[in-house]
């Protein structure tokens, strides 16, 4: 995850920014400019969601690709064997959900939270405010798990 870092560290500068500026509202009893601040504060969550999920999304794309370009580059059919209908093909070319089964179990857990998180962030990218999200911080730390979880071998 190439820019994971510099997108997550922006993300606690800017929230942290956005809370001070909510706690000056609140300590001149500006109610409404808090609240304010507030909701600005969630949209940011959402936008930096879509932005880590991003991230994660462009190491399945290596991972896929790496894989792909292993196995159809292998001389024994066997080996080969399915992958070679995806050879040539941009990952973006290939729906999500197949990239992300061939680089991690369909039935583990990696796979499901990576669905789930998937499946948020398509409500978001779409336009969906209305579905609470964890904590940035702790989607974080689960991205970098996953991170370590999608280290497969070609």
């Amino acid at each position: 995850m190439h820019d994971f870092d510099r997108v997550l560290e922006t993300f606690r500068t800017t929230r942290t920014l956005m809370a001070n500026q909510q706690q000056v509202a609140k300590r001149a009893g500006d109610q409404a400019a808090a609240t304010a601040w507030e909701d600005r504060q969630r949209v940011l969550d959402y936008a930096f969601y879509v932005l880590l999920f991003a991230q994660l999304e462009a190491l399945v794309n290596e991972r896929f690709a790496r894989a792909r370009d292993t196995r159809c580059a292998a001389p024994a059919w066997p080996e080969r064997r399915g992958w070679d209908v995806y050879e040539g093909r941009k990952p973006g070319q290939i729906p999500f959900e197949i990239r992300l089964a061939l680089v991690t179990d369909r039935r583990g857990d990696a796979y499901r939270r990576i669905q789930r998180y998937y499946a948020l962030r398509n409500h978001v990218a779409h336009g969906g405010l209305q579905e609470p999200i964890t904590s940035i911080d702790l989607f974080a730390e689960d991205l970098q798990a996953l991170d370590v979880a999608l280290d497969v071998d070609s």
